[in-house]
């Protein structure tokens, strides 16, 4: 077990946990499953941040790690759990440092063997 567990209310701080990227806006507690579509690393303001753009069926967010040019795990392809809190940087819906969980991607061929 890890040290924190998922959201699993409906409400965070008294603020409603949206569950869906496409229904996030601003200032929103986000706790959504997606899969990485792409990455990179950028420098803003003079310091290293690695990009990670999320997506479900609803819409995408992009994760941004400071001070990182990588972060294990989190390559195009993996599915995650993320839960942070939105903001809306040059129109684009984003979550800084957000909390992570690696999910199992479950594919047909898992289950032949």
């Amino acid at each position: 077990m890890s040290w924190w567990e998922p959201t699993t209310e409906d409400s965070w701080g008294g603020l409603p946990v949206i569950r869906r990227i496409g229904d996030a806006g601003p200032r929103c507690r986000v706790a959504v499953t997606g899969e990485i579509v792409e990455t990179e690393t950028e420098c803003r303001r003079g310091a290293w941040v690695y990009r990670c753009d999320l997506e479900d069926d609803t819409g995408a967010v992009s994760l941004l790690f400071s001070g990182r040019i990588g972060v294990p795990g989190l390559t195009i392809g993996s599915r995650c759990y993320v839960e942070g809190t939105s903001q809306v940087e040059y129109g684009r819906l984003v979550l800084w440092n957000p909390i992570y969980r690696l999910e199992r991607h479950d594919r047909p061929d898992d289950d032949a063997k």
